[in-house]
């Protein structure tokens, strides 16, 4: 009879993979970096539903928050999140 899944020796991943996209200069003992991320306003029509409601969310938390080290950024970002839930909106309303 042969083991159960969950009584089996775990398999592990190599340690040493680096993931793609990921620059390592040679000799360079600290963390790679992938590079520069997309603003916000290029990211938000590739969202879901739900990541966008999430992230809006927890821009308003944070925006609400003026002691927060991200205040700024999530203060900036309430608009545009709203304004990309309107634009999704007129969408749906087109299709009825």
């Amino acid at each position: 009879m042969s083991t159960p899944p969950r009584m089996s020796e775990r398999k592990r991943a190599p340690i040493n993979r680096t993931p793609a996209g990921v620059v390592l200069v040679p000799g360079d003992a600290s963390i790679p970096t992938i590079g520069k991320a997309p603003e916000l306003s290029e990211r938000l029509p590739g969202m879901t539903d739900y990541q966008l409601r999430a992230h809006q969310s927890s821009a308003g938390h944070i925006s609400r928050e003026p002691t927060h080290p991200k205040h700024d950024a999530a203060t900036r970002a309430v608009p545009q999140i709203e304004e990309e839930i309107r634009r999704r909106a007129a969408l749906l309303e087109g299709l009825t």
